[in-house]
């Protein structure tokens, strides 16, 4: 794990949380491949993932979002209307004009601040979506080297500090990790959130050497 020059605020905190982590549990041999680009099977594009991580708890994907506002994660029209009942029209003129036209119950991540338009992203713009293509696409190209190709694990993680101002509306409680739900967060609304999942993840499932096979597939066959 090398240190690396960033750009992006939201990937810095995020790579130093995922430091922090490799410090706090040297038992499972966290690898960090940040900014990491592979070609999907049977396609011609290039996929970018913001943060890969390899250790003994498992293998994840971390897409980063240092997006400030009130952010709407995986909202849909039918349920905007419903929240926001009283503002609804002045909201839905706001709204970008292709996600006007969507159907009442299609997501997408709305990102809302003041004196701004509307942000809206959805299909392979919606960061939940991107997580999800990404995590199917990985494992097939693992799939090419490795015997078995090992379950990833995707999560968005919003890496903007909260505040008054820059709040997250989780409507389907989708994010950060819930005693009450034993699903799989889509994603968290901090880093520290994803840092306290990852404390309470089961120890050593991914044993010595399916670890370092996983490792070497991806330095000889994504990154060289």
């Amino acid at each position: 794990m090398a240190e690396r020059p960033y750009t992006n605020r939201g990937e810095y905190l995020t790579y130093q949380c995922l430091k922090q982590l490799s410090l706090t549990h040297p038992e499972d041999k966290l690898t960090i491949f940040a900014n990491l680009f592979f070609n999907p099977v049977g396609q011609a594009t290039v996929r970018q993932v913001d943060h890969l991580i390899t250790s003994h708890r498992g293998v994840f994907i971390l897409e980063t979002k240092y997006w400030a506002g009130t952010i709407y994660h995986q909202v849909c029209n039918q349920q905007l209307q419903v929240e926001c009942e009283k503002f609804w029209p002045l909201i839905k003129d706001g709204l970008p004009p292709e996600i006007r036209v969507l159907s009442g119950t299609t997501p997408y991540t709305l990102v809302a601040q003041p004196n701004r338009p509307l942000a809206a992203y959805y299909g392979f713009g919606n960061p939940a979506e991107q997580v999800r293509t990404a995590k199917t696409q990985l494992q097939g190209v693992l799939g090419r080297y490795l015997k078995v190709p090992p379950f990833v694990h995707g999560f968005v993680v919003y890496a903007y500090p909260r505040g008054a101002a820059n709040t997250i509306v989780d409507l389907n409680q989708r994010l950060d990790a819930d005693d009450q739900n034993t699903a799989e967060p889509e994603g968290f609304t901090s880093v520290d959130a994803f840092a306290a999942f990852y404390d309470h993840l089961p120890e050593g499932v991914m044993q010595y050497q399916r670890l370092t096979a996983i490792n070497t597939c991806i330095k000889n066959q994504i990154i060289s």
